[in-house]
């Protein structure tokens, strides 16, 4: 094998795996890109629902911010598979140039090589040449070097024929990548755009706020009672989990169980609550408008919150399902026909809340991913959910999976 060739191969192999690599990660990209999509048409269609209701300023602003977040990962996953494809598109072109260098190499040599034997070309030429020895060895050297000849412009027209094959698989390959570059580029323009808009009706919703700002800072007095009010109760009922009967971490399993040796077996799994960090599954199908932590309004930016979890908006008829087995301490009604589930998995406690439907009852052992209620609303279907450590309250997204 030649240099060049050696070169060459070496070069093959370098720009295969990198792509390999860049294909990984372009099709990861999709991926979130795709669930991205789906949040966005789904926050669509609940800012579709309540364009047309005064009443919920509130429920619009918070979906429209999320909806700009999403269209900020957005527009990010698209630079990132447009700069992949630009890299690949640069390594294309470094490809096809050391293709054609060393095709242009073949063409050089073989020109060579022809030219040698077109000056043998007849057969008195030919005889000419052997005839023109010194010694008998030394025509049937030349005799060996003219076969050498033609075996080797054989040779270098398969290898060339080869290479433009290869040449021209690549060149077709840059074509679809660039292709893919100039529409991922539409994609980008017409998602800026989008953004855009969403920008100008979110400082829209701002001006109306302002219009309306008493009857909303009243709105969001009473809102805040409520979730004050809810917040206590549920610190109230974790505390009163521990000491009841069933709630206790340290209190044999509720009479309602049929066998103890699955109790057993349940509390040595619930111990394990802590190896499930970033594993456990979602609670609902949905999209989360709410987060863990201090909150801004996002019409009121002097107005803040604390949220002790999530608000997961979903469709409406959503089934609700325990992330992780363990024992129903308390399965409490709220106002408006809501229901809260607290259960309990050894030190930790997940609460769910804003359930219009229960199916357990307090005591009960549950499974991971067992229904436990469901969400049926027209208007804003948000479950709230949270994680406790005993009476510290956890980002549950640290420990929901990704």
């Amino acid at each position: 094998m030649t240099k060049g060739c050696f070169f060459l191969f070496l070069l093959w192999i370098c720009t295969f795996s990198i792509t390999a690599q860049k294909k990984e990660n372009i099709i990861k990209y999709k991926k979130a890109q795709e669930k991205i999509e789906q949040e966005i048409q789904f926050l669509n269609d609940e800012i579709s629902r309540i364009a047309k209701s005064q009443k919920n300023l509130y429920d619009k602003a918070i979906m429209l911010s999320k909806q700009i977040s999403l269209y900020e990962q957005y527009l990010s996953s698209i630079n990132n598979d447009i700069l992949l494809i630009s890299e690949q598109i640069h390594e294309k072109d470094k490809m096809i140039f050391h293709l054609e260098q060393n095709i242009e190499i073949f063409r050089i040599k073989l020109k060579a090589l022809i030219k040698v034997i077109y000056l043998l070309r007849s057969p008195t030429s030919r005889l000419a040449f052997l005839f023109g020895s010194t010694s008998l060895q030394m025509a049937y050297n030349k005799y060996l070097y003219m076969n050498h000849i033609r075996r080797k412009i054989i040779k270098l027209i398969e290898q060339l024929r080869d290479r433009m094959t290869i040449l021209q698989k690549e060149k077709e390959h840059l074509l679809t990548l660039q292709d893919e570059k100039f529409n991922t580029q539409k994609k980008l323009l017409a998602s800026i755009e989008k953004y855009q808009q969403l920008l100008q009706e979110q400082s829209k919703l701002r001006t109306e706020a302002k219009r309306k700002e008493k009857e909303l800072r009243r709105q969001l007095e009473i809102k805040k009672n409520e979730v004050e009010k809810l917040n206590k109760k549920i610190q109230k009922l974790i505390a009163a989990s521990e000491t009841s009967s069933y709630g206790s971490k340290n209190s044999p399993t509720p009479s309602t169980q049929k066998d103890p040796s699955i109790t057993s077996k349940s509390e040595k799994k619930n111990s394990s609550f802590i190896n499930q960090r970033g594993s456990l599954p979602w609670p609902v199908n949905g999209t989360i408008i709410g987060y863990f932590g201090e909150q801004s309004h996002p019409l009121l930016e002097d107005i803040h919150y604390k949220n002790n979890g999530i608000d997961i908006l979903c469709k409406n008829n959503s089934i609700v399902r325990a992330v992780f087995e363990g024992i129903a301490t308390q399965v409490v009604p709220l106002e408006n026909d809501n229901f809260l589930v607290i259960i309990r998995h050894e030190d930790y406690l997940t609460v769910y809340t804003q359930l219009t439907e229960v199916f357990v009852e307090a005591g009960n052992s549950v499974s991971a991913d067992q229904p436990i209620g469901k969400i049926t609303k027209k208007d804003n279907a948000v479950v709230h959910f949270e994680i406790w450590h005993e009476k510290t309250p956890l980002n549950p997204l640290d420990w929901l999976k990704k």
